[in-house]
């Protein structure tokens, strides 16, 4: 996240086992332009950041993506960085990483 350049829309989901993301609450907060987080719990990204970002919350990786395509500020990066396990939805991480490529392949 760090070395993006210009404004990140941050894809993100997030299972219910404890994680501090205090160590990203700055670099967050001026980087990202907006979250959306995929999935069906509640979470501490939510708390954290809902009220300091643009934040949606969807059900799914295809949802987020066409979300995050449809935003209309010019060079805005799109970072798909779960930060949690794949197993809820793929087999393994790389299976939802080939996933998410091939959603923004599909897009050529």
């Amino acid at each position: 996240m760090s070395n993006i350049d210009g404004p990140i829309i941050w894809i993100v989901g997030q299972n219910q086992s404890p994680r501090d993301l205090d160590i990203l609450e700055d670099l967050v907060l001026s980087k990202v332009t907006e979250i959306i987080y995929y999935g069906k719990h509640e979470t501490n990204i939510k708390y954290l950041f809902g009220s300091k970002i643009k934040y949606s919350q969807l059900s799914t990786i295809k949802e987020s993506v066409n979300m995050a395509l449809n935003n209309p500020t010019k060079n805005t990066s799109i970072l798909f960085s779960p930060a949690c396990s794949s197993y809820i939805t793929h087999e393994n991480y790389q299976l939802r990483g080939d996933y998410f490529k091939n959603l923004i392949d599909s897009l050529d």
